[in-house]
């Protein structure tokens, strides 16, 4: 059962997420670095145990991987009122903003723009033809 409907219904469809996030999704090795970049970008907005079991669907996720992910997830939601805790791209805004603590009331900090621009989507030239397939072998499996 693919996780892919619920994160859709979430976060919208994959063809606006960050290339980025997708990249680590389905094409490039974890490292330290990229899943902490995906642990900020599910954080916000979606449940550890849904996200893992994505991660787990997309880039065969360890317990090793899970737990640093997981980690983040942990702090993120302990730290009540810490202004900064990483940046992340909110689906919502389109834009790249900070992940503030659990309890912070303000409004969403929009970061300044970066000089590279944040690249949407499933773009032809950077996504193989079998992350296309692999997405659609998950929507033919959804859990809703």
């Amino acid at each position: 059962m693919s996780q892919l409907c619920y994160l859709e219904h979430t976060l919208g469809s994959v063809h606006n997420w960050p290339q980025d996030i997708l990249r680590y999704l389905f094409l490039d090795p974890p490292t330290v670095q990229t899943l902490s970049a995906l642990a900020a970008f599910y954080g916000n907005h979606v449940p550890f145990s849904m996200a893992s079991a994505f991660f787990v669907e997309c880039f065969s996720a360890s317990r090793h991987h899970l737990e640093l992910i997981q980690t983040k997830f942990v702090v993120w939601g302990e730290l009540r009122d810490d202004p900064h805790l990483s940046e992340y791209y909110d689906m919502s805004r389109g834009q790249v903003v900070l992940l503030r603590g659990a309890d912070y009331s303000d409004e969403c900090v929009v970061c300044e723009e970066s000089a590279v621009p944040i690249r949407i989507g499933l773009g032809r030239n950077i996504f193989p033809p079998t992350v296309i397939q692999k997405l659609a072998e998950m929507r033919a499996n959804p859990p809703c």
